[in-house]
């Protein structure tokens, strides 16, 4: 175990501490050669490759599995709403998470796949090629607009791009995706990404 993992679960916010506890050890229920570490900020577990990792944010912990999209969602707990990656789970209470038995399944099955040599559709030399990516016509013109924002946009990789997209088509009513949008051409024209706080 990684003592800085120990120093990021203590310092997180109340809630989050019996989350990330409850994460951390079914990582290590699941796997004896994980090996635990920080990136990007936050505590992540290896095994022939990433794994997967876990961040506590104000309100909710996410964990998030970085073959997310090949995995089988049997319990029908990865987030769908289009605010983060296909393949992360969040939590705003320790009592909504499943059992540890549950977790371990889920991170066997990306262990196995990182194992497996499998890559997500539409990746290309370890990569995703950008044209795989579809981008709605009003957001696509709203970005074009705003040449400082289209600059950064276009330069952006895949991910990055994805992840602005999600989150404006996320949006479940036209006044929240019309505010995500301007904060979209806001946060582009400063050449920022869509996670540029927790990076």
């Amino acid at each position: 175990m990684d003592t800085r993992v120990d120093k990021y679960i203590a310092e997180a916010g109340e809630f989050a501490r019996p989350i990330l506890l409850k994460v951390r050890k079914a990582m290590h229920k699941s796997s004896n050669k994980f090996e635990e570490t920080i990136k990007w900020g936050a505590p992540c577990w290896e095994q022939s490759g990433l794994v997967a990792g876990v961040g506590a944010f104000k309100s909710h912990v996410r964990l998030s599995f970085f073959k997310g999209e090949l995995m089988q969602d049997s319990e029908n707990l990865f987030d769908r709403g289009g605010g983060c990656a296909l393949g992360s789970i969040q939590w705003s209470d320790v009592k909504e998470m499943p059992t540890q038995a549950v977790l371990v399944k889920y991170i066997k099955q990306a262990i196995q796949l990182n194992e497996s040599g499998l890559k997500p559709a539409g990746k290309r030399g370890g990569r995703r090629d950008k044209k795989d990516l579809k981008i709605p016509a009003y957001f696509l013109k709203a970005v074009k607009k705003d040449k400082e924002a289209w600059a950064t946009f276009d330069k952006f990789s895949y991910t990055h791009q994805k992840e602005y997209v999600e989150w404006v088509e996320g949006a479940k009513r036209e006044a929240t995706r019309e505010k995500r949008l301007a904060t979209t051409l806001e946060w582009l024209a400063e050449g920022k990404s869509k996670n540029w706080k927790y990076q």
